[in-house]
């Protein structure tokens, strides 16, 4: 997501005062979790553009070489959001893994 698109998320979960409502906002903002998202569930383009396979070649080993190494454990990291949802108090914005 394009850190702009990131700013915008922040800042409207910042200004959304449903409280009263019994509604909580959390921006969550997940970090490198151990899925298969690096490596079996991996997507690639069908056809890559010529003039990126350098870059493409480039990410496709740094995705290799993190997969099954990132820090975040994936049921730990969704066990704090469930005590968060549980919870009567809410972060604006939750950082994880």
């Amino acid at each position: 997501m394009p850190l702009e698109d990131l700013a915008t998320l922040a800042g409207l979960a910042r200004t959304i005062d449903a409280r009263s409502l019994g509604i909580h906002v959390t921006l969550v903002e997940p970090g490198a979790f151990r899925t298969e998202f690096a490596g079996a569930a991996a997507m690639k383009a069908a056809t890559r553009i010529t003039d990126y396979a350098a870059l493409d070649a480039g990410l496709d080993e740094y995705f290799a070489g993190q997969d099954g190494r990132q820090i975040g454990d994936p049921a730990k990291g969704m066990q704090v959001v469930i005590d968060m949802v549980e919870s009567d108090t809410t972060p604006v914005r939750l950082m994880l893994g």
